[in-house]
């Protein structure tokens, strides 16, 4: 519903939000448009049996309006020589800055007669850190570092098969199986092709041996599922990823946005309190995913626990050629 929404609606549609408390709905946020246009959207295209637990609500800014106006101010802020992050909230239409010395930008902006635009402030932050660590343990083990293994994708033009990891790892890697001592320990890959930036962090790539064969599975940490779809993150949304180094682990999709300077827009899944941090150095491009449902891959963590992603509705946006196999 949200994928079809967004795609019909672009330039008012602003997301949906899953409320737990006190008692569970679901929002639906456009901006520019009533509450009962909003409605009849949400009847002509929603299952019926959600309507009971969709309610409407008002957003100042589209969500493609706000990412642009995001994507800009975090391009202004690399011409002053600060690769900042950028956090947005479509449900607000707020933005906010994060850097790691927030004093050191207000003065070299003040220093060249700059000021920030009203109502956009500027917080201290660590930054996002793309997780990919030296080889060691199994996966998909580079020259230089070592990730994750996602999801099994297809090519549309030629409908080759092949496996993802977060863009900025090594594009020459081996795949290695959880179960070496059952499996042989590792199977060379073919890399294809990547995409960094413009909202993307991911790559493919092959197996090269005629022995083995890609199948729409994955290893969610406790066992091996078949990936029966895939599913559009929203606000609210309970997911888990399973990664190298942390295992599997999980949180909610927190309504901020995040830009990560040369990547784009990460969504952030946000750690529960007294949890153990979401990932860590080598989790890059694992999968995220809800049950045997596709969410996203892997791209980065901060310093508070929480994990950042690459959503695989970005691919489909984008248009890269690949989508995530599934048994559906």
């Amino acid at each position: 519903m949200a994928r079809r929404l967004e795609v019909a609606n672009g330039s008012t549609y602003t997301g949906i939000e899953a409320v737990h408390a006190p008692t569970f709905h679901i929002v639906l946020r456009f901006s520019g448009i009533s509450n009962a246009e909003i409605a009849n959207k949400a009847k002509a295209i929603a299952d019926p049996d959600l309507l009971g637990v969709l309610k409407v609500g008002q957003a100042p800014y589209s969500e493609s309006a706000l990412r642009e106006r995001g994507r800009e101010l975090g391009a202004s802020l690399v011409k002053l020589g600060f690769n900042a992050n950028i956090a947005i909230n479509a449900a607000s239409g707020k933005i906010k800055i994060l850097t790691a010395d927030p004093s050191r930008l207000l003065a070299t902006m003040k220093s060249k007669g700059l000021s920030l635009p009203t109502g956009i402030p500027v917080e201290q932050f660590s930054g996002i850190t793309p997780t990919a660590f030296l080889p060691g343990g199994y996966f998909y083990n580079g020259q230089t570092m070592s990730c994750t293994v996602g999801f099994t994708v297809r090519r549309a033009s030629d409908l080759v098969k092949g496996m993802t990891t977060a863009g900025h790892c090594d594009n020459s890697a081996y795949w290695s199986t959880v179960k070496a001592s059952t499996w042989p320990h590792t199977i060379g890959l073919i890399f294809r092709q990547e995409w960094i930036g413009n909202d993307l962090d991911v790559q493919w790539s092959t197996i090269n041996s005629s022995e083995w064969e890609h199948s729409a599975q994955i290893f969610n940490g406790t066992s091996v599922v078949n990936i029966t779809g895939g599913q559009v993150d929203y606000v609210g949304l309970y997911a888990c990823k399973y990664g190298r180094q942390t295992g599997r682990t999980c949180g909610t999709v927190d309504q901020w946005n995040y830009w990560s300077p040369g990547y784009g827009w990460m969504p952030r899944l946000n750690r529960g309190s007294g949890s153990p941090p979401l990932n860590d150095f080598g989790d890059s491009g694992g999968p995220v995913f809800t049950g045997s449902l596709a969410i996203g891959s892997v791209h980065g963590k901060d310093a508070a626990g929480n994990m950042y992603y690459n959503p695989i509705r970005f691919w489909d946006t984008k248009a890269i050629g690949i989508s995530v196999m599934c048994y559906c």
